[in-house]
Order: structure tokens, then C-alpha cells, then sequence
């Protein structure tokens, strides 16, 4: 605040200090009742000025010849960590974005209705004199055609020929089969007896 009386015309003064300066105001010719001219001095501290990137800090004063010292110093390489931190950082989130797919395929698969294991089986008997060939119905309808297996459980022929008999499932599809029993040359064919089961998927 200024002291005194202080005449229009009179300029400003500036003066740059540091933190620990310590200001005081001088009256000019005061007499004896401290009363008389004074001078008005403007204090302005020191700014610093950090720019991100620049490397270096800036120290400035006032512009009436009062300047302060610059200090520059070195750059750090903070750019580049910082680029390289980021790069890291953006890969770890792109596979966590994979990651985060994948398990969500797996929920959205496991969420949907599985398919329910259907066992079907029985057995067909050939006579002598018999078609070679059966249709055969599963009890129920399978989603699609199952796999079937069929077998030899009983033979009965003439010991005294050759035993060629052959059994195999033809026509496979989601309602039945047909089982063949089939014997050639001199095999003498009493009874066949096939045995089968069916694996596949059933109905909801």
C-alpha cells in the first residue's frame, strides 16, 4: 500500500525477489513527525513456467530490466516411457477384450439346451426259410439318426458245412433300420439270432 504523498507522475518500480526476501518501505527526506516523500516499490515474485515436453524450466521476472535467472535442465525421456507404457497397456486390454469374447461365446454355449442322450436296443431273430432282411422301429423317434450296432448273439447251422453268415444295419435314420442276416455258399442256416442297440441324440 502506498505511504506518503506520491506525485502523479511518478513511474513504478519493480524488483523481482525470492520467497525468503523481506520487504520494507523507506520514506525519502521524512522529518522529525515521519512525514514527507516516499517511494512506492512493487514487489513481484519469481514465476515458473513448466511445460510439458519441453525439458526445461523457466524462470522469469519482470520486463523493466529485472530478470531473473533461467535454469534449464535435461529431458527425463518421460515422452517415451509414457509411450511405451501406453502401448503396453493397449495390448493387455486388446487381450482382455479377446479373452472376455471367448468366455462369453462359452456362457451363451453352455446356456443353450444340450442335446439329451438317447439308448434304444432289441434283438431280431432269422429262421430257416426266412427274408434275409427286417425293418426294424425304435421305440421312439431319435433327433437325427443314431448310430447302430448290431451283432451275433446265436447261430444255430449244420456242423457239417461251412459257417459263413454275415450281419450288418442298412437304411439308418431317425425312425428305425433294417438288419441284415445274410449266409452263402454250403452253410447250412437254422436260426440267427442279431442283437442291436442304437446311440444317438433324442427329442426335448
Amino acid at each position: 500500500m502506498p505511504l506518503g504523498d506520491q506525485s502523479p507522475q511518478q513511474q513504478d518500480d519493480y524488483s523481482t525477489v525470492s520467497s525468503d526476501d523481506t520487504v520494507q518501505f523507506t520514506d525519502i527526506g521524512s522529518d522529525a513527525d515521519n512525514r514527507g516523500p516516499s517511494e512506492r516499490i512493487l514487489i513481484q515474485p519469481p514465476v515458473t513456467i513448466n511445460v510439458f515436453g519441453a525439458g526445461a524450466v523457466t524462470t522469469g521476472g519482470s520486463d523493466t530490466g529485472h530478470t531473473a535467472a533461467t535454469t534449464t535442465t535435461s529431458s527425463t525421456g518421460t515422452s517415451g516411457s509414457s509411450d511405451a507404457v501406453i502401448s503396453r497397456l493397449e495390448s493387455q486390454i486388446a487381450a482382455l477384450s479377446d479373452k472376455v469374447e471367448q468366455l462369453a461365446s462359452q456362457i451363451k454355449s453352455a446356456q443353450q439346451p444340450q442335446p439329451r442322450l438317447q439308448v434304444d436296443n432289441g434283438m431280431w431273430r432269422r429262421m430257416k426259410g426266412a427274408p434275409p432282411t427286417q425293418r426294424i422301429a425304435f421305440s421312439k423317434r431319435f433327433e437325427s439318426a443314431p448310430r447302430v450296432i448290431v451283432g451275433i448273439c446265436k447261430a444255430d447251422i449244420d456242423c457239417h458245412r461251412n459257417f459263413r453268415v454275415n450281419v450288418y444295419a442298412s437304411g439308418i435314420d431317425p425312425e428305425g433300420f433294417t438288419v441284415n442276416a445274410h449266409y452263402w455258399a454250403d452253410t447250412n442256416l437254422f436260426e440267427c439270432g442279431v442283437s442291436w442297440v442304437a446311440i444317438g441324440n433324442g427329442k426335448g
